[in-house]
């Protein structure tokens, strides 16, 4: 492991035992090149076509702050927006200074930023590891070999299909010959790793779960296997957004079916070397995401490892948040990291479990930060996570 990483995380955990400061800077940054992207995702809470004919202003938004829609924001009229390469370098480099390790880029998709490989090799070349998390649509032999050549550490690709015809159904638009395309790519990759002996970039597949795709659960598990991928993730639908996403949530007779898959494609990930978080997928789904048993058990520790910063500078405590901390284009990241805003989101956050109420402005009952709080919580009590009652967490609608 990387000896800055495991500083930052040592003093996370110091900061974690006081309850509202940091003693390092965030062991995370998520990074929003853009909010520009080539698809539309059926399950997208942005661009998904079942919004189409609804006003616009962020899912997140909408959905946790319950703000008032502004007019003629449709998702047609919404203004393309790309961070700006020279702040976003100094946002690294400063981000490096304070001890953060971990560089992951985000969108939209981020290979749309014409600047993507230029801000990555400058966290690369600084020691960092660095994560895209993108369609991978717009991978192609040119951009692997330059993610090759930098050691770039981890890529996420949400599939959410394993054969073209799901990919067809849950990208609306797209032809299935662009999950041929996205095929031909991974081999790509598999084989350039291979030749070169390497382990870099992991490529990691996901499936988010939804009423067009519940069958294909085991073809995408045979997916990943077949493409050499290191892992496979499994998601739950999020961000409903006032029922308008009812039509592609899991029926209950689908609901009950999918256990079962699940339990399937594990033993047949597990017996292939991959890896996967299925056993924790148990921990959240009811049909869709759903993590507010899950924060009556475990703390939001978010304020000590993450920081998600959007294309204007904008400054949220994760994904799964619209509370805005600070903006990095007006106050230095470290002035707004250890201000007083992102003290007292500490101080709520870290006693969701123990107060029983939710953080203001995040989505706690949905929360797409589930995981790494689960690894933190597990690394930091684990007598307490290796118990029955948490093993079998499940939401209380399962």
């Amino acid at each position: 492991m990387n000896l800055g990483l495991k500083w930052s995380q040592i003093k996370a955990v110091s900061g974690v035992a006081h309850g509202s400061r940091a003693f390092s800077g965030p062991i995370r940054v998520n990074l929003k090149l853009t909010n520009r992207c080539n698809l539309r995702c059926i399950h997208c809470f942005l661009r998904s076509p079942l919004l189409k004919n609804s006003v616009f202003k962020t899912g997140k938004e909408v959905e946790i702050m319950k703000s008032p829609l502004r007019h003629a924001e449709t998702l047609e009229k919404l203004k393309p927006q790309d961070a700006d390469t020279d702040h976003f370098i100094k946002c690294i480099d400063e981000l490096f200074r304070m001890g953060t390790r971990q560089y992951k880029f985000t969108g939209g998709d981020p290979f749309l930023h014409k600047d993507f490989l230029k801000l990555a090799s400058r966290a690369k070349s600084s020691g960092a590891s660095c994560f895209a998390n993108t369609s991978g649509t717009l991978l192609n032999p040119d951009l692997a070999d330059e993610l090759i050549m930098m050691g770039f550490d981890d890529i996420r690709i949400t599939t959410m299909a394993g054969t073209p015809d799901v990919y067809a159904a849950t990208h609306p638009g797209t032809k299935k010959k662009i999950f041929q395309t996205l095929q031909k790519n991974l081999e790509y990759i598999k084989k350039k790793k291979a030749a070169l002996k390497i382990k870099k970039p992991k490529i990691t597949l996901a499936f988010v779960i939804v009423r067009q795709n519940c069958q294909d659960i085991m073809s995408f598990a045979e997916f990943a296997v077949k493409m050499g991928v290191e892992a496979a993730q499994y998601r739950a639908l999020a961000y409903n957004l006032n029922n308008r996403f009812s039509s592609i949530e899991p029926t209950a007779d689908q609901i009950s079916s999918i256990k079962k898959r699940l339990e399937e494609a594990g033993r047949f990930l597990n017996s292939n070397g991959i890896q996967h978080d299925i056993s924790d997928f148990f921990k959240i789904f009811s049909g869709k995401r759903d993590t507010s048993s899950l924060y009556r058990h475990i703390p939001c520790y978010a304020g000590w490892t993450w920081i998600y910063i959007e294309p204007d500078g904008n400054i949220h405590p994760c994904c799964a948040s619209a509370l805005s901390l600070g903006n990095a284009s007006k106050r230095t990241l470290k002035e707004i990291w250890n201000g007083s805003a992102y003290q007292a989101f500490r101080k709520k956050a870290i006693s969701i479990n123990k107060k029983k109420r939710t953080v203001q402005g995040c989505a706690c009952d949905d929360c797409g930060n589930f995981i790494s709080n689960i690894k933190i919580y597990r690394k930091i009590h684990p007598l307490k996570a290796g118990k029955y009652e948490f093993r079998q967490l499940r939401p209380q609608k399962y």
